[in-house]
């Protein structure tokens, strides 16, 4: 690498590109039509972005050694299946947390719910002890009067 790369992570597209730019001439008749067919790395419905190495791999030809002459190694197509699966089960289990996820604030908010009727029931609940205790205070005074009206014959 060149020092003026020495802070960045060059990617395959990128040494492609410096290695077959010439000084004095730039990039030659070929190279210049290997760029053009570099696929685009947006990314399509359904399909992941593809890696600056096989964008690459894709224009070269399969007995050119490039990538293994820049120390890149190609992805082998089961790697890159067993990635894919890898990938597909990985976002399946996202979603599943995501919906748990959902689940759980749910039944915390149910529960935040009941914990309130819970806690009101309890306030009626000694409010209705307080009124019960004062109707048999009011209950004895009126007996005690009752007692005291009636004179014994």
């Amino acid at each position: 690498k060149q020092e003026k790369y020495k802070d960045i992570e060059l990617t395959a597209v990128d040494l492609f590109k410096e290695l077959h730019c010439s000084k004095t001439k730039g990039f030659s008749e070929p190279v210049k039509k290997a760029i053009e067919a570099l696929p685009s790395p947006s990314v399509e419905d359904g399909q992941q972005a593809k890696t600056s190495i096989e964008v690459v791999s894709k224009v070269l030809p399969k007995s050119n050694t490039f990538l293994r002459n820049v120390g890149i190694q190609q992805p082998a197509a089961k790697t890159t299946n067993v990635v894919k699966e890898l990938q597909a089960e990985l976002d399946a289990k996202k979603l599943e947390s995501i919906g748990l996820q959902q689940e759980l604030e749910r039944l915390k908010a149910q529960t935040q719910e009941s914990e309130a009727k819970v806690d009101k029931q309890a306030e009626e609940i000694e409010s209705l002890r307080k009124m019960a205790a004062d109707t048999q205070s009011l209950i004895r005074q009126m007996i005690t009067f009752g007692q005291g009206q009636i004179s014994p014959p």
